[in-house]
């Protein structure tokens, strides 16, 4: 087992820290666990909590994107329960954390480090912070970085949820006593218990697509699929320039959260076109491999609709549907792959050719509307 766990979001710059991390302190002689190292095959939950458990020192990186990752929000809440040595390292542009993270490491000195800056020195930091116990620079409170029992009392009442939550808009965490389950759960859930499927989920904004989506993602991971989570919203405008940008954004995403051996780049060929480079990846890089279903989770999809190659885009989609559709047996390896697609306005106002869209092919439809008390089940 390892004796440093590192925690983070995966995509840059959090990665690339992650790797230097990595590196530098195997270089040193300590034994670090990266989740970019599990084999494919292994059943990830089971061994990132093994690993959680036995490893002295927890490197979490805190980043915009990395404290709205369920995983990471989830490491942090095992590591500060088992009482694990914590080191946090906030990336620069950060301000403020959650109120569960803040309420585990605000009392935590932290080192802080800005993406542009070399990583050398918040990598030799945090090994004097292991190595000497010299103490990360930036001050969190009195509590030095090992973590020591609150002085508060051990009675005093602790609020349920965030109490800020009147506040916030957006997905629900996993976690919160806020979320109400509707029949569309279960249905989900029945859904990705089967074999290639694809799974559509149409609603207006703020009325829990989102939270449905990220939860049909914690289910797939927690039932031991690999599952990937992408949210359209947070892919920059660069990569949504052309589609040849756009799929091979989203080949690079999935090769990094399921950890593929085999890159995009290493099957990626213009000449012979995007899709069918993509196709070859998602095929012999994800589906090829696994020994168990495949589950992809696009979120907000509807940002794609209003761009010029909408049409090729989903007609990929569409093709990736009509491998186990049309070729049952055949080609069974595209039958382990479930795609959920989640989306806010109506796709026939936009993609023209029936024979190029997933969303009328889907073998369930969900429609989510506001809640009231029949449709929560209550």
């Amino acid at each position: 087992m390892s004796d440093v766990f590192i925690s983070y979001r995966h995509g840059s710059p959090d990665q690339g820290l992650a790797l230097a991390l990595r590196d530098y302190l195997a270089k040193r002689g300590l034994k670090v666990f990266l989740d970019v190292d599990i084999p494919p095959g292994k059943i990830w939950a089971k061994r990132i909590r093994a690993e959680l458990r036995d490893a002295r020192f927890f490197i979490v990186l805190l980043s915009q994107r990395s404290i709205c990752s369920d995983m990471v929000r989830e490491e942090v809440r095992i590591a500060h329960q088992r009482r694990k040595t914590i080191l946090p390292i906030r990336f620069a542009d950060l301000r403020e954390l959650p109120y569960d993270l803040g309420s585990w490491l605000n009392p935590i000195q932290y080192g802080r480090w800005n993406p542009t800056n070399p990583r050398a020195a918040v990598c030799s930091r945090i090994y004097r912070a292991i190595h000497a116990g010299t103490p990360l620079p930036e001050a969190g409170g009195k509590t030095p970085v090992t973590l020591k029992k609150s002085k508060e009392r051990d009675d005093a009442p602790l609020p349920a949820a965030d109490p800020r939550i009147v506040m916030e808009a957006g997905a629900v965490r996993l976690d919160s006593p806020f979320y109400v389950k509707r029949p569309e759960d279960s249905t989900m859930e029945r859904e990705l218990a089967l074999k290639g499927r694809t799974i559509t989920v149409k609603g207006p904004r703020q009325s829990g697509k989102s939270s449905l989506v990220a939860r049909a993602h914690a289910w797939a991971v927690k039932n031991g699929r690999q599952s990937c989570y992408i949210d359209f919203q947070t892919i920059d405008s660069a990569h949504l320039k052309t589609l040849g940008a756009l799929l091979r954004n989203l080949a690079h995403i999935i090769a990094a959260d399921i950890s593929t051996s085999l890159k995009p780049d290493d099957v990626w060929e213009a000449a012979v076109g995007h899709i069918r480079s993509a196709n070859k990846f998602i095929g012999q890089g994800v589906l090829g491999p696994a020994t168990a279903p495949v589950v992809f989770c696009f979120d907000e999809v509807d940002r794609v609709f209003s761009l010029p190659y909408r049409d090729d885009f989903f007609g990929a989609l569409r093709a990736w549907h009509n491998q186990r559709a049309t070729n049952p047996g055949v080609d069974p390896m595209w039958e382990k792959l479930t795609l959920v697609l989640a989306h806010s306005t109506a796709p026939a106002l936009w993609i023209k050719d029936l024979n190029q869209s997933p969303f009328n092919v889907a073998a369930a439809r969900l429609e989510l509307g506001d809640l009231t008390r029949s449709r929560s089940g209550s």
